[in-house]
């Protein structure tokens, strides 16, 4: 049996190590939402902001930073998710000023040829919605057939953005 497909839910947990011991800093999940795939990156505060897939789409949030009244806050409106696609496996970094970038997996139904289609997406936050960097879907594919996932994002120092990520031909094999 698959293990995958007998889970009903799963949560995002956050610890952060003092030195002796880990801190729990709470759950993400509030909901009964299946939450999976978390990215963490640590602002110049030691606050805490993550990125994770909530079913088929991405969540940011960021830690209230008090360990007493462990909370975590929405940053925004779910990342791109509508009827016909997924979003999957984000990758988080924040800015100079600890705002956030997330790249991610768009995966796509097209039905004219039956196929399904991954590309990336990338945005930034802010400070009161998310933005795109890009202008289109698939600006970072070679091609539209070329499927591009599992991106891995990371912000220098002078808020430059770098994406590393797989990309294939497109074709599968059994």
């Amino acid at each position: 049996s698959n293990l995958i497909g007998e889970c009903t839910w799963s949560d995002i947990r956050v610890k952060r190590w003092n030195g002796t011991s880990w801190d729990w800093l709470s759950d993400i999940r509030i909901t009964s939402a299946l939450s999976i795939n978390p990215s963490l990156s640590i602002d110049s505060m030691d606050i805490p902001v993550v990125a994770y897939q909530e079913n088929d789409s991405i969540r940011v949030k960021r830690w209230n930073g008090n360990i007493l009244l462990s909370k975590w806050n929405f940053l925004g409106d779910p990342l791109d998710r509508s009827v016909s696609n997924q979003a999957i496996h984000p990758s988080l970094d924040l800015r100079t000023d600890g705002n956030p970038v997330v790249a991610w997996t768009g995966v796509m139904f097209e039905s004219t040829t039956n196929s399904i289609y991954s590309y990336l997406l990338v945005k930034r936050w802010n400070g009161t919605v998310w933005v795109s960097i890009e202008s289109t879907a698939a600006s970072l594919n070679r091609s539209k057939v070329k499927n591009a996932s599992l991106p891995s994002l990371a912000v220098g120092s002078n808020n430059s953005i770098s994406i590393g990520f797989q990309e294939s031909d497109g074709v599968s094999t059994n």
